[in-house]
Formats: C-alpha cells, structure tokens, sequence
C-alpha cells in the first residue's frame, strides 16, 4: 500500500533528538561542509528505536514495491542493460539474482522500485517526491560490499534526513529543475556513507554527485514518458558512480602531485 508521508507524520523518523542537524552544524561555511560533518558523526548508537523501527518499515515497503514492479517493461529495459556490464565487484538485480556493476544494478532496481508509484512520499510545504528511491543504491551498494544491516539502517536514515531537510527548505520546480536532482544527493550521501568514506572524501563524492548531475521538470510535464519513473533512479547510479570518480579524482590527484616534484627536481 502506497504511504503519503507529511511533514507532521515523519515524527519517527525526522523529528527526533539525532547527535546534530546537519543544517545546523556551527562554523561551516558550506553546506557540503554542513552535510560532511553529520553523516561523518552519525551512528547506528545515535538513533532512538522509532526512528530504526521506521527505516526498517520504510525498507520492506521499498522491496515489495520493486518485486511489484518487476515485470514492467521499464524495468525489463534497465535489467537488460545491465546484464551487458561485468565487473569485479558485482551487485544483485533484484528478482532475479542477475549480477551486473553497481551502478547498472542500482539503475535496475531503482526502476522497478519506483514503477508503480506505491513506494513512499514525502509532501513537504516546499518541495515533495520519493525519498525511499534512494533505497535502491543502499541495497544494492551494501549487497556489493556485504554490509552489516546496522549500516543500512544509518545509510537510510541519512539519505531520508538530506532528501526531506532539503525538500523543506528549496523548490526546484520555479527554476524548471526536478527533485531528483536532490535525491541525486540523498543517494550520493547514502551510497559514500557505506563505502566508508568520511570527512574530505565525503564532500569530494557530494560535490561530483551533485555538479555534473542536475536533472530538469520538464520530465514532468506535457506528454510523460517511461523516463518520469527512471529519473530517480538514474540520480542513483550516478550516485554510486559518483564515488567511483571520487576514488578517480583521489588518483588524479596523487599523479599530478608526482609530476609536480619531478618538475620540481629538474
């Protein structure tokens, strides 16, 4: 069953004591800052019971609604896409248990998740959308990486607290850009987290989530094609991909401070 979820019913999971509001993190001077310094201090210890027993609900429901979504033919489209990619480090499509990268199998199933709309809402006085979309990267990352269920639970929470904390404070639609440019974050928040990337390597996977990875409204309006329900999950393999170019822009980095003292030396 579809769950509409309002400002004032996200109690359990938004409106508790946490360790610290990532939008009130004192002496940051950015919002990437903001947001690295509270994923980076967030812990399973941290959370109160509703706000675990919540994600957890909010998981399951996020399942059913991927299996439900399994035959659609978006979803028969993104699965054989990702059955033409190998990598050595594999995720499982759901379903099926076709293994394909990260970043396929996170498109594969965010399609199915989101193909029926049931999955969750969050209405906001600002902005609204599907914050659980961003499920589909956690599953599939910590399926990759064999993460325990406590770090899922963390990773759900954060990507719920940045899509919903944003949503309350900008809407995109005014300036013709969608909300899954922000769930783009949410995941990409979800997804470093897991990959245990923290502080400096955190902000850099943010910003390469976010900069090359703004989607427009106009999937949403006029004729609406397959895409309105891939949108999201796309902003999820990006998610992912992002923090491989993190690793990317880590080594580009190392190289060009090579070159730079062998210049040096000469």
């Amino acid at each position: 069953m579809q769950s509409q979820l309002r400002p004032t019913d996200f109690g359990k999971m938004r409106r508790v004591p946490l360790p610290v509001s990532f939008l009130k993190v004192p002496c940051m001077s950015t919002i990437v800052e903001q947001l690295t310094a509270y994923a980076s201090q967030l812990t399973y210890d941290a959370l109160p019971p509703p706000v675990i027993q919540q994600a957890k609900r909010l998981i399951v429901d996020s399942i059913g609604c991927a299996l439900g979504g399994y035959s659609s033919e978006p979803a028969q489209i993104a699965r054989a896409m990702a059955a033409t990619v190998n990598s050595t480090k594999p995720a499982t499509v759901f379903g099926n248990g076709q293994r394909s990268s990260m970043d396929m199998a996170t498109f594969a199933n965010g399609v199915m998740l989101r193909f029926l709309d049931f999955n969750d809402g969050y209405t906001s006085t600002v902005e609204s959308g599907h914050p659980s979309d961003s499920i589909a990267a956690i599953l599939t990352v910590a399926d990759a990486l064999g993460t325990n269920g406590r770090d899922v639970i963390v990773a759900t929470v954060l990507a719920y607290e940045v899509f919903c904390r944003i949503c309350d404070e900008v809407d995109l639609k005014p300036i013709g850009f969608d909300h899954v440019t922000v769930g783009g974050m949410a995941s990409t928040a979800a997804s470093a987290y897991l990959f245990g990337l923290r502080n400096e390597k955190f902000a850099q996977a943010m910003n390469l989530g976010i900069a090359p990875n703004v989607a427009l409204y106009q999937t949403r309006i006029g004729h609406v094609s397959m895409w309105k329900g891939c949108a999201y999950a796309n902003a999820s393999r990006n998610a992912v991909f992002a923090r491989s170019e993190e690793h990317t822009s880590e080594l580009q980095s190392r190289l060009h401070l090579v070159c730079r003292l062998l210049l040096e030396k000469k």
